[in-house]
């Protein structure tokens, strides 16, 4: 992620270069265990709070629709452990309020292990992200970075729980929509086939909220322009 005078922020570029430098040290035969999964994802959903505020007044639902695509490349460390790098790229476009429609550059670094193997024993992830959001409204461009803990395992042949938290910070073009946020989730997946599944989830979100709905939205507490 870049911050606003673009520069990549530290940690992430840290992640990159230690990565990088473990693969030249192990060698020809660490690049023989790299695997690359590219996936396209399609998705119509109902968002029924955009605005993520707390009072009834500022809430606003819209319908939209999202594509995603990425590749990940995959670095096993052991039979346990690997580290996932995927650069990826999603747009999201809503039926009713077109301002908010967004083109999405991703690149994550994620760290995943399974201690056991059973068959409902769980897998561990931590994952770092950074993200640039690019929006019609110089404004609302945003640099987000994110960060979360998480744990899935599966309940049945076709159902799958996760567990986790995520920290996510955005930094705008136009401070005035600045956020940071701390989200609980738990989501329930069940799989129809294996093109198609369902799922459900829960979520509890603390930090920065929407206060009223002016010609821009302001966090909480602040005063409008």
């Amino acid at each position: 992620m870049k911050n606003k005078q673009g520069m990549m922020p530290l940690g992430f570029s840290n992640a990159l270069v230690l990565l990088l430098a473990f693969s030249h040290a192990r060698g020809q035969s660490f690049f023989e265990e790299i695997r690359f999964n590219p996936s396209v994802i399609s998705t119509l959903a109902t968002d029924s709070n955009l605005t993520r505020a707390q009072d009834t007044k500022n809430i606003i639902s819209d319908r939209f629709a999202r594509i995603d695509l990425a590749v990940n490349s995959i670095f096993e460390l052991s039979f346990n452990k690997a580290i996932i790098i995927e650069p990826s790229f999603s747009y999201q476009a809503y039926q009713f309020t077109p301002s908010l429609n967004r083109s999405e550059f991703s690149a994550s670094v994620i760290y995943r292990w399974q201690n056991s193997f059973s068959y409902n024993s769980p897998w561990y992830q931590l994952m770092g992200k950074a993200q640039y959001w690019l929006t019609d409204v110089k404004q609302r461009r945003s640099y987000v970075n994110t960060a979360h803990a998480m744990s899935s395992a599966r309940l049945t042949t076709v159902i799958t729980w996760m567990v986790g938290l995520e920290w996510t910070q955005r930094l705008s073009e136009g401070s005035v929509f600045d956020t940071e946020q701390s989200r609980l989730f738990l989501n329930i997946d069940y799989t129809v086939n294996n093109k198609m599944f369902l799922y459900g989830g829960y979520n509890f979100i603390a930090g920065s909220a929407m206060n009223e709905i002016w010609d821009a939205w302001v966090p909480a507490g602040a005063a409008p322009a």
